[in-house]
């Protein structure tokens, strides 16, 4: 019996078909942890957080989940946008 293992930098990389599709999923999961630590941070209740957000007690108990395959990368930036969490690019240059 031959077993090939193959090793990957990330649980994504591992998850995903394609390398835009783990670059996609890492981004979804730091968006989604920032706006999950803001949530904290502020303390808010359900109540505020969802007026905050503007999203509904459902999709605030998916976003506290951490539901990422609920979240398009639109949605995230949507709703981080709102409690003044934004992205950064950068480029590597090494792959041209």
């Amino acid at each position: 019996m031959n077993t090939t293992i193959t090793r990957t930098t990330s649980v994504w990389d591992a998850l995903a078909d394609t390398p835009a599709e783990a670059e996609n999923l890492r981004i979804r999961s730091a968006l989604l942890s920032s706006i999950n630590d803001h949530i904290t941070e502020k303390r808010w209740n359900a109540d505020t957080t969802a007026g905050t957000l503007g999203v509904t007690h459902p999709r605030l108990a998916e976003l506290s989940a951490g539901r990422i395959d609920r979240f398009t990368l639109d949605d995230l930036v949507s709703i981080g946008i709102t409690i003044g969490i934004h992205l950064g690019v950068t480029h590597d240059r090494a792959q041209g």
